[in-house]
């Protein structure tokens, strides 16, 4: 593993911060980034990209959240291990299926049609490429600083009068 990488893309099996026991499926955006279970902020859980900036939030109605060993066979996600708050899950009006829900889940929550619905793909910003004040190539002429002023400059001994 490269230098100063975070834990997200550690290949390590038996770390416990390690993308293989917190991935949980492939990033519905990118290529080759993996969802991974962020739980730094418990009880607000969510799924950050390895690679891009893709999040999936959760629910406020999931307490707490654990990736489980096993994959499911329809998707390849990984099941996940929910504990479920049912007073805050969000109900439609005639939906029959808030009785179904109970108040721990183990197994693949993506096909789930009850608790899909707890997730939300967000978008993130791009990270800004040049810092602010960390510019490539030359200052612009409207930089900060008096550098170079050219030979009409606002200062110095100015300029001489013409001889006539």
């Amino acid at each position: 593993m490269l230098k100063a990488s975070g834990c997200d893309r550690c290949p390590h099996p038996s770390c416990p911060q390690s993308m293989h026991t917190r991935g949980v499926d492939a990033c519905p955006e990118c290529q080759y980034g993996i969802m991974i279970l962020d739980d730094s902020c418990a009880p607000k859980y969510r799924f950050n990209c390895n690679r891009c900036p893709t999040i999936i939030l959760v629910s406020d109605a999931i307490k707490h959240i654990t990736v489980a060993s096993t994959a499911c066979e329809t998707c390849s996600a990984m099941h996940l291990n929910v504990k479920l708050d049912p007073s805050k899950l969000p109900t439609a009006a005639g939906d029959g299926n808030a009785e179904e829900i109970r108040a721990s889940f183990s197994g693949c929550v993506f096909c789930s049609a009850v608790l899909c619905r707890l997730f939300d793909v967000v978008h993130s910003r791009q990270p800004n490429a040049h810092p602010s004040g960390a510019q490539r190539g030359p200052p612009s002429r409207g930089s900060r600083g008096s550098g170079n002023r050219g030979r009409s400059g606002s200062r110095g001994r100015g300029r001489r009068p013409p001889n006539l």
